[in-house]
């Protein structure tokens, strides 16, 4: 049973909480897993209450058109089929967002939970339930237990959460599927109480999603609607970043593709093929293809990171030690930690392939050696160096492909396709059947 004590609001305190007693409920909630309920507060003269709005930051569509969309709003007021509960092994709904939905549906929630765990036992850590919704606005609350983290957990730790974290969004998804649900209102699962760093859990769960989708075959249903939904806006904003890196750069209330981003898993490395500029990629390590001469005025993809990196990304490439094929630097004002400058000669050379080939599996080789995550490639050699679109495309999957191989971890790669280069774009989506291999 939750703790509950009550403040009385009166003189100066109470004129700050009529100021900002919404902004006072979010940071409660979201830092101490508190919910504070204000009553006879008159918030009416306040420019920036939040309790009955709501805002969508982003939207695109997967495969097979289900609409994907991020919202700063709150979860207990959210309209959808089905709202997501981050709840705890004994469906215990103590504290943050757990507690909110508790108190906003009424006694229902925790009595059918209780009863619940009563009858099954402990939801097992990477499975949903499915339950009634009490007076929520919605039809039913879904119940998902993602991994709880110790703090500064150590990298083991992490992989075995988020492959927990994965297991809770599918199961999420099969509940969705096996209740015909038209749309689902999913929140940061684990990023509060349950200690799992953030940028990771955004990731986590839009991946997640989107394979989900990507890799079901004729399905039986599918929802109309998956919506992202988080009141604080430091986690809005991570999930609406994912969103951004891993299904495009579509903006705010416009649509995405329906194929805009196909995805295939090769043993731990996912390769995501997206439109988009490579220069907005928020990738550790995003690549470059550059002339031997490392003038990175000359080029499409050159120029582009060089006015959005600044003149010092030129500077420490030109005073960069001797590399024959490889050459990092920092990224500037870059969304990446660094730039793997590759040096890739033109299709003339009668060894361009087989350079092409080693350039891609040293830059992924360098990436691991250095830990990073994700990296970002563009159509290398498709320019002014003259290879077949088709060859690139086939090179680079397979120098992907044996890099998985041998890789222990996880690492996403992205093979970024300018938005007007459909036949780019249409000769990399035929290497899918990598995902076979």
């Amino acid at each position: 049973m939750a703790d509950t004590f009550d403040f009385p609001l009166h003189g100066t305190s109470l004129n700050i909480v009529r100021r900002y007693g919404p902004h006072l409920s979010e940071i409660l909630q979201s830092k101490f897993g508190c919910v504070a309920t204000i009553d006879g507060v008159d918030f009416k003269n306040d420019p920036h209450r939040m309790q009955n709005d709501k805002e969508k930051r982003f939207v695109a569509a997967l495969p097979g058109g289900v609409q994907v969309s991020v919202w700063k709003a709150d979860l207990a007021k959210f309209q959808a089929d089905a709202v997501v509960n981050a709840a705890n092994e004994q469906l215990q709904h103590y504290g943050g967002l757990a507690l909110a939905l508790s108190m906003a549906g009424g006694l229902t929630i925790q009595s059918e939970s209780s009863d619940y765990i009563s009858k099954h036992g402990a939801v097992t850590t990477g499975e949903a339930i499915v339950l009634n919704a009490g007076a929520l606005p919605c039809k039913k609350i879904i119940h998902a237990v993602g991994p709880f983290m110790s703090s500064n957990a150590p990298d083991s730790e992490l992989v075995k959460a988020r492959h927990r974290l994965e297991q809770v969004v599918r199961s999420i998804l099969e509940r969705v599927k096996e209740n015909r649900l038209q749309s689902v209102a999913i929140p940061a699962i684990s990023s509060g109480l349950f200690n799992y760093p953030l940028a990771d859990c955004a990731n986590t769960i839009v991946t997640s999603v989107l394979r989900y989708y990507e890799h079901t075959r004729s399905p039986a249903h599918l929802p109309k609607e998956i919506f992202f939904v988080n009141i604080d806006q430091r986690t809005v904003d991570a999930m609406e970043r994912a969103c951004r890196r891993i299904l495009g750069n579509s903006p705010s209330g416009g649509k995405a593709s329906a194929t805009s981003a196909p995805v295939v898993q090769l043993g731990d490395v996912l390769v995501m093929l997206k439109r988009g500029h490579i220069q907005e990629q928020q990738t550790d390590v995003i690549v470059n293809s550059t002339s031997r001469n490392r003038d990175l005025n000359v080029g499409l993809i050159s120029s582009a990171l060089l006015m959005k990196a600044g003149s010092r990304l030129q500077d420490e490439l030109w005073s960069a030690p001797y590399s024959e094929f490889v050459i990092p630097t920092k990224g500037y004002k870059l969304q990446c930690k660094q730039v793997f400058h590759v040096i890739c000669p033109g299709k003339e050379n009668y060894s361009a392939k087989q350079i092409l080939y080693k350039l891609v599996l040293q830059c992924l080789r360098m990436a691991a050696a250095q830990k990073y995550k994700s990296i970002s490639f563009p159509a290398i050699g498709t320019g002014n160096l003259g290879f077949d679109r088709r060859d690139s495309a086939c090179i680079m999957h397979s120098a992907v492909a044996e890099f998985s191989q041998s890789f222990k971890g996880k690492m996403e790669v992205y093979f970024v396709i300018f938005p007007s280069d459909d036949d780019i774009f249409k000769g990399q989506k035929k290497y899918k059947w990598l995902s076979r291999s």
